[in-house]
């Protein structure tokens, strides 16, 4: 558990109401970052989306570097 977990669930024990089960991290950011409509497809699909953009931006500044030693 993170500093953060101790002191949020030790405030919401201390006034009475149990604190959240597991971590920050699974209480706040996994449901954010894995939805439960996410299925496999959509993963996929931005997965290759992530790839195609960074195979660009690699390709535009290798491009822009061998462009600016040939000057």
């Amino acid at each position: 558990m993170s500093p953060a977990d101790w002191s949020r669930t030790g405030w919401a024990r201390g006034r009475g109401p149990a604190g959240y089960p597991g971590g920050f991290v699974e209480h706040y950011l996994v449901p954010v970052l894995y939805p439960a409509s996410l299925t496999r497809t959509v993963q996929v699909l931005l997965g290759a989306t992530v790839l195609v953009v960074d195979v660009i931006a690699y390709a535009l500044v290798f491009a822009c570097t061998a462009a600016a030693r040939r000057s």
